[in-house]
């Protein structure tokens, strides 16, 4: 996996640079992105007891994917060492944290990135396991409260990325 989010953490960097040349010294609240993302996922999952909503588990994922990208965006700024973020990134997906309801996951995912102005992987882990994502880590949630019904997408560009870096 480390080998493919080196990779992936190259492409961001490329990506931003081609957004913005001064993409570092620009001051971005990626933590800010992050959180509305959840708070757009959580919309998507469904939340409100007061409508008849059906979880559409596509656009959660790539609501995950989003998150990814803007997380990986803070962590390359906070170390120029491409190697050390890949292998924080494995550390903390290897050891997701074990909430089991998907809305509280969600959530928990915002808080810790709004009180840390950055994301953890571990939140990232969390919740793609709950979504019926791929297992990322040894002690990955497997605990899964998608409704009876719900379709969960299988061909989203992280969830195949994982899938790929796992075989």
């Amino acid at each position: 996996m480390k080998a493919q989010l080196l990779i992936m953490l190259d492409m961001q960097d490329a990506m931003n640079a081609r957004v913005n040349p001064d993409w570092r010294e620009a001051g971005n609240a990626w933590y800010r992105a992050i959180w509305t993302e959840c708070a757009e996922m959580l919309d998507h999952y469904g939340w409100k007891w007061w409508k008849h909503q059906q979880p559409d588990l596509e656009q959660v994922q790539l609501e995950l994917v989003d998150i990814m990208h803007f997380a990986m965006s803070d962590y390359l700024l906070q170390d120029a060492d491409n190697e050390a973020v890949a292998a924080r990134i494995v550390a903390e997906l290897s050891n997701p944290r074990q909430v089991e309801d998907i809305r509280t996951a969600i959530e928990t995912m915002a808080q810790t990135t709004i009180a840390n102005k950055s994301m953890h992987f571990s939140d990232f882990a969390n919740v793609l396991a709950l979504i019926g994502g791929p297992e990322v880590g040894a002690g990955a949630v497997v605990t899964n409260d998608v409704p009876e019904g719900a379709v969960v997408g299988t061909a989203s560009p992280f969830t195949s990325m994982v899938r790929s870096c796992r075989s």
